[in-house]
């Protein structure tokens, strides 16, 4: 789906994997009429050895994200790989290399209960000129 408004700026936030980068930005430019912010997905699944994060700190961090995104008018959520093998609906078995099995549940429960918040791509226009923002690659 295509935005009719023109924005000045555009925030993306990639791959947040249970970190927190992402909350100064948020309070800064949250509902700033002139600033879109996009997520590229992959909320969860955080690499637990290297940033030192918990699970559970993630599924709170991803919480915090929609809780951000349904009050806001200039956030875009995506879904990303990771996020994508928590819809057993979809019988997406995923190309992610890990999950969160102790939260599977809830984390399955809180997409489900937030669908309407994320989509597989976002386009708009930018001077003019069109862009789409997918968490990774798109065929022709």
């Amino acid at each position: 789906m295509e935005t009719k408004h023109t924005y000045k700026q555009i925030i993306i936030i990639p791959d947040v994997h249970g970190r927190d980068f992402w909350e100064p930005i948020v309070a800064k430019y949250k509902n700033d009429t002139d600033v879109l912010i996009i997520f590229l997905g992959d909320y969860l699944d955080p690499y637990t050895t290297i940033d030192g994060i918990s699970e559970s700190e993630a599924v709170i961090n991803f919480i915090d994200i929609i809780n951000e995104a349904s009050s806001a008018n200039n956030i875009i959520t995506l879904f990303g790989n990771h996020d994508l093998h928590y819809f057993p609906q979809l019988l997406y078995s995923g190309y992610a290399s890990r999950r969160i099995e102790s939260a599977k549940h809830e984390i399955c429960k809180i997409f489900d209960d937030n669908t309407d918040l994320f989509r597989v791509a976002y386009e708009t226009r930018i001077n003019g000129r069109k862009y789409l923002f997918p968490h990774a690659g798109v065929l022709p």
